[in-house]
């Protein structure tokens, strides 16, 4: 009954300790050998939205983004430039809004201040800690719609800091002047105060269109406004847009608009069916103070059409810019980044380019010049219209918001952001558009990845992932928006990307190719000389592309100019790879591999390889090698291009078709789709030149994939570790497989010298161990003969069939006394399977040779004591090693001596020690990789003569598993003998460490786990003797 309660008792509480480690499924990403996800451009983050219409922004000056959709009554906030969103619209519910919201300003020197336009243009809501809470500032008594809203720097006034909100309000097209503008003084007791803007002296009044705080306000006090008259004001002052500015009087409030008169800009006031939409843009170093700083950019968008431009308004003076060479254009928005003598402008457009959907944006980098010149985007942004500009803080980038309302789905309305001035545009987020992924190409570090993406309702996009202070997938960008007639686009990577940093991307089937020198931020669109079926980048200059027909083409200069198409003899073309050495491999759609070296336009033709689709790859030594692989249908061959004979290395199970070779690392890799089962995986071959090639499948993790992308489904990449690329075209997700043990060799130590037993002649119980690699679980140990090549023993000895199982954390193969005869010997090892299920193979380890040897045999005319442990000679033991000794009868007491030297004149610290006990551990730790010397002798109540000495080694550094606290030693008693063997000394090999492992238990939680199992068993073990008694 004792015993049953103890175990009742023992087994919960391991339950318990193990409860943790269970629930926590210790993955961490990327997840080792196994195929796992990585996110695509979608909806976490908001980089895709649908539906979305983005139509304002504002921007912050520490990366706070604002961006609203007035179609769809939503918006959104960013803390990072847009690069992520957060949907705050319920915030905004919760706090009373009336939604759509229509203007947004964030005060200039603190992100943290936001006024928001709402409630049909009646009311302003705000918020002053960054978007958390949001009130109603109680505005009322306005005259028509609120058309612009902006936010002051803070100054100071009578002793108190202030900062101001400022709205203006039209009436359009009922012929009347009658729009307003208002102040709320943020910082006093907040009340809204009219203006009364004036522009004819003899009435109070204009329909404001936009409206700027002065960014020297706290000392200039300029309030500026963008108003239109009507027909009900004085001759001189009817029917033109006018700029005005006021100058405010921060105690009473009030603003005086005569100080400067007001500057007629155009033309294009209120009307009859007149609407009017403008945009101001001041210099950073803009002051109403001075005539030679009152600069100020201008533009508008009137309906119907009368001198819409961008203006530039010196002063008194008003300048057009002519963005559309004088003939009036509808412009959305302009932001400005430089000072009152020069600068960079940029122009939106209301309307897309036709046949597209993307919007123009016009540049200017002389704005002042009379006429400036203007450059249109060489990559212009995606949208149905209205692209609303703003610069971040620095100038460095400026971002541009697209969208209509109403809206059209999927019209690729989106925040984009430039950081060349306003030439080339990437799409960042809250695109409104569908992805179907149709290619991928990671660099060859692994920390890039572009994407190629096509959408029925919108342009294909080429888009890139960076690891930075995140890992891949988390944030992306668009950095191309290519309309192609076959929504299919693949992508290259130069051989040389490292340091000439090309990709192309080209149209499947069409004739449209866009070339990147600077990792995908710009573009130039080429045309191919015709129907592309595939692709290779040799460099940033020559580039070959795979034909109708069998036919190859070849560019040297950057796809200006082509080549002369060369008949490759194929039939038809499935796929185009380039060898290290620039030769050419084509695998054709019937059987066939064309080749022709290179700079030669002359094709071999081998047709070796079945009558389907065939993949081909050189391997990597192909340089030396000359050999290269296919695959087709379910094999995989192997041939040297120069050679005779084709050899078949592989074949996969009937249904098991191969998608795509890679050859890296000096590894083979096939992926492979069943269509009957659903499945798909990757075979792999470490050294696929070897006379017989062994060969794992790697598909844990994603089995019921579908890895069919043409032309290639599988890339590979990597730096420390080789990672594997694929798209599961089912579920429409990426996916990657980190071979961590391709290359990877395990390092066994064993003993250079073990000792034989005296009788049989064979050896003593010696240990061979390793350091674990990843999450390995199982292992191939072998013992070869002197010359290397005779298997004599594998681990495990009675099943040598089945994968050795060793502690994970601690792997090592003990090899029983008896097993070997005397001569040299070489140990071997390799990782054989992984928790995560895939039977992955490492390769094997370099040899080590070690000797079994005889010892040294020792005769005695005494009645000695006899050691029992540790073994003579016996190696890699811990620095806290346990003794024992055959017990004498009669004996009380015994003392033990531990010495560097065989001649114990260099006793370790702490021997001599007396114990009563046959068996004592050493208290401290002694040195590593050390020899040490010991013997025991009676010590009462009579001394005898000293045992015969033993000898030992310590482990290595990297080696040692500390013993749990509180573990005593195993004691064994034998009967004394006469004659012992004293075995030289025996120095452990050097260690040789590779990567640390990724523990599978952190090592403080393993150590408790382990100390409270002793201590259990222990008390386990009592029990059971208290029963017994």
């Amino acid at each position: 009954m004792k015993i049953t309660r103890a175990l009742g008792l023992l087994v919960p509480v391991f339950a318990l300790l193990l409860v943790p480690f269970a629930a926590q499924g210790y993955y961490s990403y990327p997840r080792v050998l196994e195929w796992y996800q990585i996110n695509g451009p979608g909806e976490r983050g908001k980089i895709v939205v649908s539906p979305s219409e983005v139509s304002e922004i504002a921007v912050g000056r520490q990366g706070t983004v604002y961006a609203l959709d007035r179609a769809n009554a939503k918006i959104y906030q960013s803390q990072n430039s847009g690069t992520s969103w957060e949907d705050i619209t319920d915030r905004l519910i919760n706090a009373g809004v009336g939604l759509p919201a229509s203007r947004a300003a964030i005060a200039p020197d603190s992100d943290s201040v936001v006024a928001l336009v709402t409630d049909s243009g009646a009311a302003v809501y705000l918020t002053t800690d960054g978007g958390n809470t949001w009130r109603d500032t109680g505005l009322s008594g306005q005259t028509g719609v609120i058309q612009a809203v902006a936010i002051s720097r803070q100054y100071s006034s009578s002793g108190e800091s202030l900062r101001e909100i400022a709205i203006g309000t039209a009436v359009w097209g009922d012929a009347s002047t009658s729009g307003q503008v208002w102040v709320l003084k943020l910082g006093q007791l907040p009340f809204w105060q009219n203006q009364g803007l004036v522009i004819d002296p003899a009435q109070t009044g204009g329909e404001v269109a936009a409206l700027a705080y002065s960014p020297d306000y706290p000392q200039d006090k300029t309030l500026l406004v963008a108003a239109a008259t009507g027909a009900d004001v004085a001759a001189d002052y009817q029917n033109r847009l006018w700029l005005c500015a006021g100058a405010r009087d921060p105690v009473s409030g009030a603003t005086a608009w005569d100080t400067i008169s007001p500057v007629a800009v155009a033309a294009a006031g209120d009307g009859a069916g007149v609407s009017i939409s403008a945009t101001l843009a001041l210099p950073a170093n803009y002051s109403g103070q001075s005539e030679a700083t009152r600069r100020v950019f201008l533009s508008y968008d009137r309906t119907p059409d009368a001198g819409d431009d961008v203006y530039l308004i010196d002063d008194a003076s008003v300048k057009r810019r002519n963005v559309n060479g004088g003939t009036d254009v509808n412009l959305s928005s302009i932001a400005y980044s430089g000072t009152t003598s020069s600068g960079k402008l940029l122009a939106g457009y209301v309307n897309p380019i036709s046949g597209t959907k993307t919007v123009e944006v016009k540049r200017t980098s002389n704005p002042f010049a009379s006429p400036p010149t203007w450059q249109a985007a060489s990559t212009p942004p995606s949208g149905p219209g209205n692209a609303r500009l703003n610069f971040g803080s620095g100038n460095d980038t400026v971002y541009c918001g697209t969208g209509q309302s109403p809206g059209q789905a999927l019209d690729e309305s989106a925040f984009s952001a430039s950081t060349d001035g306003g030439d080339n545009w990437q799409q960042i987020s809250l695109m409104d558009t569908t992805l179907t992924i149709s290619d991928l190409s990671p660099t060859p570090d692994s920390a890039t990845l572009f994407i190629a993406t096509y959408s029925a309702s919108g342009p294909e996009g080429i888009w890139r992932s960076t690891t930075g202070d995140e890992r891949l997938g988390v944030y992306w960008t668009r950095q191309l928006a290519m309309d192609t007639a076959s929504n299919r686009v693949i992508l290259r990577l130069s051989a040389g990307y490292a340091s000439d940093y090309t990709i192309v991307a080209a149209e499947l089937g069409g004739t449209l190719i866009a070339i990147s020198h600077d990792r995908g931020n710009a573009w130039r669109v080429r045309q191919a000389p015709g129907s592309i079926i595939d692709l290779a980048v040799a460099d940033s200059s020559n580039i070959y592309v795979a034909l109708a027909d069998g036919k190859i083409s070849v560019t040297n200069n950057d796809a200006r100019f082509w080549e002369d198409p060369v008949d490759t003899s194929l039939d038809s073309i499935n796929m185009l790879s380039l060898a290290p050495d620039r030769s050419i491999l084509a695998g054709s759609t019937n059987g066939d591999v064309a080749y022709a070296p290179p700079g030669s336009t002359r094709f071999t033709v081998f047709s070796e390889f079945g009558s389907g689709d065939v993949w081909v790859a050189a391997d990597t030594a192909f340089l030396t090698n000359r050999i290269t692989y296919q695959g087709s249908a379910n094999r995989i061959f192997r041939k040297d291009i120069d050679g005779a004979g084709t050899e078949l290395i592989h074949s996969l199970a009937t249904n098991r078709q191969i998608t795509g070779l890679a050859s890296f690392g000096g590894a083979l890799y096939a992926a492979w789709y069943d269509p009957i089962a659903g499945t798909s995986g990757v075979e792999r071959c470490l050294e696929p030149t070897a006379l017989v090639t062994e060969w794992d499948t790697m598909n844990a993790g994603f089995q019921n994939a579908r890895f069919d992308t043409a032309p290639q489904a599988l890339k590979a990449s990597g730096a420390a570790a080789t990672t594997l690329w694929a798209i599961d075209s089912l579920a429409q997700a990426l996916v990657a497989y980190d071979d961590v043990l391709a290359g990877t060799r395990p390092v066994p130590h064993v003993p250079e010298t073990v000792t034989a037993e005296p009788v049989s002649g064979r050896n003593r119980e010696f240990s061979v161990t390793w350091s674990a690699l990843g999450e390995s679980t199982e292992y191939d140990v072998e013992i070869l003969d002197a010359a290397g090549g005779i298997l004599i023993l594998a681990a495990p000895v009675e099943s040598p069939d089945v994968a050795f199982q060793p502690n994970t954390a601690s792997p090592a193969w003990t090899i029983a006394p008896g097993q070997l005869a005397q001569g040299d010997y070489y140990v071997r090892l390799r990782i054989r399977n992984q928790q995560s299920g895939d039977q992955v193979r490492s390769l094997w380890s370099l040899p080590v040779k070690f000797t079994v040897t005889a010892g040294t045999r020792v005769v005695t005319t005494y009645a000695g004591l006899t050691l029992t442990s540790p073994n003579f000679g016996a190696a890699g033991l811990p620095t806290n090693p346990a003794f024992t000794w055959a017990p004498a009868v009669g004996t009380s007491e015994y003392e033990l001596v531990l010495s560097r030297d065989a001649g114990f004149s260099q006793p370790v610290a702490g021997t001599p020690v007396i114990t009563s006990h046959p068996a004592w551990q050493y208290p401290g730790k002694l040195d590593y990789d050390t020899t040490y010397f010991w013997r025991v002798r009676a010590a009462a109540p009579a001394k005898s003569e000293w045992s015969a000495a033993g000898s030992f080694t310590t482990m290595s550094p990297l080696e040692e598993t500390p013993s749990p606290e509180g573990q005593t030693p195993t004691v064994s008693v034998a009967e004394p003998l006469v004659e012992v063997i004293i075995s030289p000394p025996v120095t452990a090999p050097p260690s040789t460490t590779g990567p640390a492992p990724r523990p599978l238990i952190p090592q403080p939680l393993f150590w408790l786990m382990i100390g409270i199992g002793t201590a259990l068993v222990i008390a386990l073990i009592s029990l059971i003797v208290a029963s017994r008694r």
